[in-house]
């Protein structure tokens, strides 16, 4: 029998990425206390310059640290892709959770709402909902309301299995309202796959605001996040690659980090 704190083996292989991607994010957020640069500042006298020891990752076209951008442009992916996934968890899990402890016509409108909404490509309801007011938060308020059907549909599904147990069984018996068996002892068990998805929300958001970027439709200036940079790396490549190599190494590292951290936190199964 494993320590409770003992690590699986089978996690292993998922522990290199992880930290890779905490040590990134921790070296990324705290490193802009000590730049030499701010994100926005520009010098013409310097564009499109490779790397050097001023300037690790080299300068874009208007002469700005590609470092300090990379740097505020991952904080601005981290925000986007947490508070995405808090909203996806905010909607899905009561949402879900309602459904499968209601059962019968709530439950049957509840999962048709979810076919009719998934009957148009997630892809066309982001780029109509951002088209219409530009914006960081019109983006964050698009990637929840078409993000959140898949979690609320694994939180039925497990509440509508777990009622029937007979722990639950015996909390009913004992006079325990339906609520209070939801949240003692139903909301309990779902705990590990919410986190799991909700790991699994933060790289898909900041991937879908990758290739919005390309779109136009991105985080507008001044601001950036990393799909605008590689965004705008992917037109200087031929003249300076560094501009697409940094930011789209950073943000390959993020998706892949935090894609290997739901499988660390999903719950086993059997």
């Amino acid at each position: 029998m494993r320590n409770p704190g003992s690590i699986n083996p089978r996690n292993l292989p998922y522990l290199l990425p992880v930290c890779l991607t905490v040590l990134i994010v921790g070296l990324v957020l705290v490193a802009p206390l000590f730049f030499s640069y701010e994100y926005y500042q520009q010098d013409l006298s310097i564009c499109d310059q490779p790397p050097s020891g001023e300037h690790p990752m080299g300068t874009d076209s208007l002469g700005r640290d590609l470092l300090a951008r990379v740097g505020y442009g991952l904080r601005i992916s981290l925000s986007l892709g947490v508070i995405t996934a808090l909203g996806v968890v905010l909607i899905g899990v009561p949402y879900g959770m309602l459904s499968g402890m209601l059962g019968g016509w709530v439950d049957e409108i509840a999962m048709r709402l979810i076919d009719a909404i998934n009957t148009v490509p997630t892809a066309l309801y982001i780029i109509l909902l951002v088209a219409v007011r530009p914006g960081l938060e019109s983006l964050i308020a698009a990637l929840v309301l078409t993000s959140w059907m898949p979690l609320a549909r694994v939180v039925r599904g497990q509440a509508l299995k777990l009622k029937e147990e007979r722990f639950v069984e015996a909390a009913r018996i004992l006079g325990a309202s339906q609520w209070r068996i939801a949240a003692r002892h139903i909301l309990p068990h779902t705990l590990g796959t919410t986190a799991a998805m909700a790991a699994i929300a933060i790289p898909e958001a900041i991937f879908t605001e990758a290739w919005l970027s390309f779109l136009g439709l991105g985080v507008q200036a001044p601001a950036a996040s990393l799909g605008t940079l590689v965004s705008d790396g992917f037109g200087a490549l031929r003249t300076s690659p560094w501009q697409l190599l940094f930011p789209s190494l950073v943000l390959f590292l993020v998706i892949y980090g935090f894609n290997t951290l739901s499988g660390v936190i999903e719950p086993e199964k059997g």
